[in-house]
């Protein structure tokens, strides 16, 4: 699975991404497709901590809000939940 797919999987389970390793996924997703996509997160660890700091929709916690709460923040406007999940990542 490619981090396109990981991505889109992700958004079409409606799962949150806790951490670049870490997922919740709820009770809607398949153990099969759950264990696919648990193996694609410890596979693109990089990437997916990459579009964690780059605040993308992708990876933001809460998509139907992504952007609409921002701030500035050195020269460019940043989602107030991707910002609280890329500290907790940081951290």
């Amino acid at each position: 699975m490619t981090i396109q797919e990981l991505c889109q999987a992700i958004r079409f389970t409606r799962s949150i991404l806790v951490s670049p390793v870490e997922l919740w996924a709820g009770s809607r997703v398949s153990p099969c497709l759950e264990k696919r996509m648990r193996r694609a997160l410890r596979r693109h660890k990089q990437g997916l901590a990459l579009l964690i700091d780059w605040s993308t929709i992708a990876t933001c916690p809460s998509r139907d809000l992504h952007r609409q709460h921002y701030y500035w923040r050195n020269g460019a406007g940043r989602c107030q939940a991707c910002e609280v999940l890329r500290q907790e990542v940081s951290a």
